[in-house]
């Protein structure tokens, strides 16, 4: 139910109608009175009055809704004459005078006539304040009874609006309490959906996170191999110059050492051959000298001519003979230098046949040439023990492994520069015959 304001109530009090107002009727003024006493009366009419008292509605204070309204019909079914016992219509008569004395005339003086008008005025004066002192009290009588109904009235509506309080409150007590649980429901269904929006929210950043830091190292992967990339060109194209540089100086470095291996090489020949020569003719002096020396020992050791020639020209000799002719002659070689004072006699040898570690694995004494290509023997060496230092100087030489590193360009094409790079190496056998390589040629040579 809906509240109820003072202002929605209609209190209406039916009654019968209200009389008409009370008109004072004037009889015209009597004919001359017949001679019966001092006054001549006649019948006077009252006409009652009705008066109907309303009261205002009263106000009470505002509410904020309004009760329906509310019509309470009072009928007033009491007639007008039942009110008073006083007739409206009837006249009082008063009883009239006895005059003692008979009419002097059958019509009243002036002054008679308004005074009798003067009394009669008065008499209605009067009946018209009882009257309307009855209609007072009547008037009262029936408001109090309006006042009775109507704080009867007021008294119900005010349960009525107490119990309707009662219940609005309760009402609103139980819409409060369901407002507060729905509101309740509905913090906690988004607190749940806003939960699960940062929960949404935060995986989705996470996953954002995890695409941009998987982007960036793709980016960053991309940017490194492309550095790489330029890099490698960069530096191959560097290399390529280089090794076009290199060949370039290599060429020209071939060129000349092609021309300066030449030219060592035709100096080498030219001072081999002199060298040669003079080899040659040292040698033949050195075997003529070493005849003469041989033959004046065999002579003078006692052989005959026959045994001297053939062992000049290295012909078969009877072993006991030879044996005892050795012997005698190294007897008497040594008597002849242990007679004879000891004079220094000097070998020289060529180092390209004989190794300075043969020389000093025989613990043999010597001394370096003035040419470093020859050494001085501090004796004379026989040639036998000079086929021996030669064979041994051989064996030494040929003993030694030389390893030459030989690098494969095929490597280099198709590689990544910080790849490991593998060399081949080959090892190369020294051959038996002799060196002719143009390093040594020109270390012989004297070039530098």
């Amino acid at each position: 139910m809906s509240h109820y304001d003072d202002e929605d109530i209609d209190i209406r009090v039916y009654r019968r109608r209200e009389s008409p107002p009370y008109v004072e009727t004037r009889r015209p003024p009597p004919p001359a009175p017949v001679t019966h006493g001092y006054y001549a009366t006649g019948p006077s009419y009252l006409v009652p009055e009705r008066t109907v008292a309303t009261r205002p509605r009263s106000r009470s204070r505002e509410r904020r809704s309004s009760p329906p309204p509310v019509i309470i019909n009072n009928y007033n079914t009491q007639h007008s004459d039942d009110e008073s016992d006083v007739g409206h219509g009837a006249m009082v008569r008063r009883p009239g005078r006895s005059h003692s004395r008979a009419p002097s005339s059958d019509y009243m003086s002036r002054e008679e006539y308004e005074l009798e008008k003067a009394r009669h005025e008065l008499e209605q004066l009067k009946l018209r304040q009882a009257r309307a002192s009855q209609e007072l009290e009547l008037h009262i009588r029936r408001n109090d009874r309006e006042e009775w109904e109507l704080e009867r009235a007021r008294r119900e509506i005010e349960l009525f609006r107490a119990e309707e309080d009662e219940r609005e409150r309760k009402l609103r007590s139980q819409e409060e309490a369901d407002m507060a649980r729905a509101k309740r429901e509905l913090d906690a269904i988004k607190a749940a959906q806003e939960k699960e929006r940062a929960e949404r929210l935060r995986e989705k950043e996470y996953k954002s996170q995890s695409e941009l830091e998987r982007a960036k190292r793709e980016l960053d992967e991309i940017r490194r191999r492309e550095e790489r990339e330029l890099e490698e060109k960069r530096i191959k194209k560097d290399l390529e110059l280089k090794q076009l540089e290199a060949q370039k100086k290599a060429q020209e470095e071939k060129e000349r050492r092609e021309r300066m291996e030449k030219e060592a090489i035709e100096r080498y020949k030219a001072k081999e051959a002199e060298r040669a020569a003079r080899e040659k003719r040292e040698k033949e002096e050195a075997d003529k000298e070493y005849q003469r020396r041989l033959q004046e020992d065999l002579i003078r050791s006692g052989l005959d001519e026959k045994d001297i020639k053939a062992i000049l020209e290295k012909k078969h000799v009877r072993p006991e003979k030879k044996e005892e002719k050795r012997t005698e002659v190294a007897i008497q070689i040594g008597q002849q230098q242990q007679l004879q004072p000891a004079r220094p006699t000097y070998t020289r040898m060529a180092r390209r046949h004989l190794s300075i570690e043969t020389l000093n694995f025989y613990h043999v004494d010597f001394d370096y040439d003035q040419d470093p290509n020859f050494v001085l023997i501090k004796r004379w060496v026989p040639e036998e023990e000079r086929e021996y230092w030669w064979q041994h100087t051989k064996t030494i030489r040929e003993s030694r492994k030389v390893v030459l590193k030989v690098e494969d360009d095929r490597h280099h094409h198709h590689r990544h520069h910080l790849e490991p790079e593998f060399e081949w190496v080959r090892k190369k056998e020294r051959r038996r015959s002799r060196s002719k390589s143009p390093g040594l040629l020109m270390y012989l040579a004297g070039a530098k």
